[in-house]
C-alpha cells in the first residue's frame, strides 16, 4: 500500500505540474486535477489540503530535483559544472521554472506562497554553496560561495527567461559557460570521492 500511495502522489505532483504550465496556476483547480489524475476529487484531498499545499509540493519536488541534479553532476569524475549540467538541468527541468515566475508576478496571490518560493530558493541555494565548496574549494580564496551560487542560479533562471523569448540554445549554452567560468575560472576539481 505505501508504494501506491507514493506512485499516485508522484502521478499527482506530474499533472498538476503540467496542467499549471499549460493554463497557469490561477487558471487551475483541484477538480481539473483530479479529473487529469484519474481520481476523485476526494482522492485528490487525501494526499493534499489543498491547491496551495500541492502547488508547494510540486516546487518543492522540483528544487528537489534540481537539486540532485546539481550534486550528481559535481559529485560524477568525469563531468564538470558546464554547459552538460547546464543541457540537462535545462532538458529536464527548464520550463518548469516559469512556475516561479507566474507566481511571484501574479497580483493578490498568497503572501505564504511567495514567502515559501524564496525558502525553496534558499535550499537550492545552500545545497549549490555545499557543493561549490567542497568541489571548487579555491573558490572560497576568491569570493564567497553563496554569492557565486546566487549569481549562477540568477543566470540560469534568466537564461531561461531569455531562451523563451527567442535566444537559441547554442548561446544560452555559451553565455551560461561563459559567466560560469568568469566565475569560478579554472578551480574546478574532480573529486570521484565525493558522494
Amino acid at each position: 500500500m505505501p508504494d501506491y500511495k507514493e506512485e499516485s502522489r508522484k502521478q499527482i505532483l506530474q499533472t498538476a505540474t503540467r496542467l499549471i504550465l499549460e493554463k497557469g496556476y490561477k487558471n487551475v483547480n483541484m477538480g481539473d486535477i483530479a479529473a487529469e489524475a484519474g481520481m476523485s476529487r476526494p482522492t485528490l484531498y487525501l494526499y493534499f489540503r489543498d491547491k496551495k499545499d500541492l502547488f508547494m509540493a510540486t516546487l518543492q519536488n522540483l528544487i528537489e530535483e534540481v537539486g540532485d541534479a546539481l550534486e550528481t553532476s559535481l559529485a560524477s569524475s568525469d563531468t564538470s559544472p558546464d554547459g552538460g549540467f547546464f543541457d540537462r538541468v535545462h532538458e529536464m527541468y527548464g520550463d518548469k521554472f516559469t512556475m516561479f515566475f507566474e507566481i511571484i508576478n501574479t497580483t493578490g496571490i498568497d503572501p505564504d506562497l511567495v514567502q515559501e518560493i524564496g525558502r525553496l530558493h534558499e535550499t537550492i541555494l545552500d545545497r549549490m554553496t555545499t557543493h561549490i565548496e567542497n568541489r571548487i574549494p579555491a573558490c572560497k580564496d576568491r569570493m564567497d560561495p553563496y554569492i557565486v551560487s546566487n549569481a549562477l542560479l540568477a543566470l540560469f533562471i534568466g537564461l531561461q527567461i531569455r531562451r523563451k523569448i527567442g535566444l537559441p540554445q547554442d548561446q544560452v549554452r555559451e553565455s551560461w559557460n561563459i559567466v560560469l567560468h568568469a566565475l569560478i575560472g579554472d578551480t574546478y576539481e574532480k573529486q570521484p570521492d565525493l558522494v
